[in-house]
């Protein structure tokens, strides 16, 4: 048995029959789909967009890259050279302040300095023998430190790159402790570029369900209870369906660990009970926004750029990033497709979740008017994801917090 049909699941199968075992497989998914948190909407206009995961972080010996010899047309879109949300990636991105776009040079110029502050905070992080201490006082007093002069914009730049680091964790500063802040090699990205599959994430899990022979997927199983005696393993769904096997395999997300206490029986060790009680997931809500044409593209300033930028996110530095969303993935510069995709995370993420539709649009839109103001249009088809209200608890990254313990 396997419990989860998303993309731990369905590669577990694919492996286990790749190397041999001609055991009878079952999948056990809660959904009434596969794929998890890996899910590619075509509703708009048939453009594939990852409302789940999106990216490959570093192709160099990622398990997804050698798909592209297995999977005909499958092609890769470089987003950046390197990781954008943990480097000083300016190619990759155009930054707005006060509703006007920032020349390259002039990033360049506001962001000197910052490299040697990166160096000072993970100095006073590795001799910080507190490793549950929170970030955001150490960050802070270096920030007035390094900035003690510095112009209200270059402050706004600096704080922006410290943003795209929360985002790549779904959480802010303040709940992340400074010995994760600052352990960048810890992250879960390879070197290399960092990629979009053109035909979207699912297309992966479609050709691991194709490929993979003699085994079968029940959806709407969601698991209430799995139970070890001396004739094997028993699995309860919430259908009141039982099921036994003799092996079992769990790739169901830490929310789901997490929520269901009483999953196991007997209960997990204390040691493994802690160690998921003591972490987090971070919060992600993306909003897709379909356009009848790019009007955010005229106002795009290459200058003097590198060849290789690809300045496929957008970003507003004047934005209060914890109270209105801040950064847009631009599919114009990706696929010519008028599209804008923005994030929100944690606390504004739960927020826009619990949002009406109608609101939710308008707050967005909001946010992009302080961006092009007096230029954009009113989307003509829109995607909200609700990860946080996901029955399955299916969120993004997870994270060490500060603990007692």
């Amino acid at each position: 048995l396997v419990v989860g049909g998303g993309l731990a699941g369905l590669s577990t199968v694919y492996h286990l029959r790749k190397n041999g075992c001609q055991l009878p497989i079952l999948v056990l998914e809660g959904r009434d789909r596969i794929g998890g948190r890996t899910y590619t909407d075509r509703s708009l206009s048939g453009i594939p967009i990852d409302l789940g995961a999106s990216w490959i972080h570093g192709d160099v010996d990622h398990p997804l890259v050698p798909f592209q010899k297995d999977i005909p047309n499958l092609k890769f879109i470089s987003s950046s050279l390197d990781n954008y949300w943990l480097s000083i990636d300016h190619r990759a991105e155009q930054l707005y302040h006060e509703g006007k776009p920032i020349p390259y040079e002039e990033i360049l110029e506001d962001l000197q300095g910052y490299d040697e502050f990166l160096t000072d905070l993970r100095q006073k992080a590795s001799i910080e023998t507190d490793s549950n201490i929170s970030s955001i006082s150490t960050i802070e007093a270096l920030l007035q430190k390094y900035l003690r002069d510095a112009t209200p914009r270059k402050m706004r730049l600096w704080r922006w790159y410290l943003f795209k680091r929360e985002v790549w964790m779904g959480a802010y500063m303040d709940d992340i402790t400074l010995m994760e802040w600052t352990s960048d090699d810890d992250w879960g990205h390879l070197e290399g570029p960092h990629l979009l599959i053109a035909q979207g994430h699912s297309s992966i899990v479609e050709h691991l369900v194709a490929s993979t022979s003699d085994f079968d997927i029940r959806l709407n199983s969601y698991v209430r209870r799995i139970s070890k005696s001396s004739d094997g393993i028993h699995v309860q769904t919430s259908q009141e369906d039982e099921f036994s096997a003799k092996f079992l395999v769990v790739t169901v997300p830490l929310g789901i660990l997490q929520l269901e206490k009483d999953l196991f029986y007997p209960p997990l060790p204390d040691v493994k009970r802690n160690a998921i009680d003591k972490l987090k997931m971070g919060s992600y809500l993306k909003i897709v926004l379909q356009f009848d044409s790019p009007f955010w593209n005229d106002e795009m300033v290459d200058g003097n750029l590198p060849s290789d930028a690809s300045k496929h996110f957008i970003g507003n530095i004047s934005s209060d990033s914890r109270r209105h969303i801040s950064m847009f993935l631009d599919y114009y510069r990706i696929k010519k497709e008028p599209i804008l995709v923005g994030f929100a995370i944690s606390d504004l993420a739960k927020e826009m979740e619990d949002m009406d539709e109608a609101s939710a649009i308008k707050s967005v839109m909001h946010d992009l008017d302080r961006i092009f103001p007096g230029k954009t249009r009113s989307p003509i088809r829109h995607i909200i994801t609700r990860w946080n209200n996901d029955p399955c608890k299916d969120r993004f990254v997870a994270f060490h917090v500060e603990s007692d313990s």
